[in-house]
């Protein structure tokens, strides 16, 4: 049975958070991305329990990892995916910027991504933020989301990555592909 009575319920995050994101892996294990805001700080907790609910130990330090971390300024998850290899892929916000990060199965940061397993998104001229992801069958890594060219001009975008984490430059133009209103949205 799953956690008591089907039940799960984490007494560790702050009182303003927010459960972001969910999904399950190759084993029926569940991840589960947190926002916390407490005392002006914004974290992220990424946990991953066992099928029947429990924590899972082997995940990251004790079955979670918290950002942001040293170098790492994920303040905002947004989505997680697992790919074919069982690697956690993840976008998020940190003031206004999106960033995607690639973590190994165990909950590692998996530092052959992009800069040190993180991908800055550079859309717009302003603030680009970062709202869906997918994975293709072939590693590919879908971002789509909003990036802002001037106080009331939003464009929307969809970005794609290779798999190592930097833009597939056969996509749209240099891996970016906006949708605006000069396009007839």
């Amino acid at each position: 049975s799953f956690g008591k009575n089907g039940i799960i319920a984490e007494s560790d995050y702050a009182k303003n958070t927010e459960v972001a994101t969910i999904v399950t892996d190759k084993s029926d294990r569940v991840l589960i991305g947190v926002n916390s805001f407490f005392n002006q700080k914004s974290e992220v907790f990424i946990s991953r329990l066992h099928k029947n609910g429990r924590i899972d130990s082997s995940f990251a330090s004790q079955g979670s990892l918290r950002l942001p971390l040293e170098g790492l300024p994920i303040l905002n998850i947004r989505k997680l995916f697992i790919d074919q290899d069982q690697s956690i892929i993840l976008t998020g916000l940190a003031r206004s910027a999106s960033y995607v990060l690639k973590l190994t199965p165990n909950g590692k940061i998996d530092s052959s991504f992009a800069e040190n397993g993180f991908y800055k998104l550079d859309v717009g001229d302003r603030s680009d933020y970062s709202y869906g992801l997918h994975v293709e069958n072939n590693g590919k890594i879908l971002v789509c989301g909003n990036s802002q060219i001037s106080t009331e001009v939003w464009d929307v975008f969809t970005l794609r990555l290779n798999p190592s984490g930097h833009p597939d430059t056969t996509f749209g133009v240099n891996g970016i592909k906006k949708f605006g209103l000069a396009d007839g949205w």
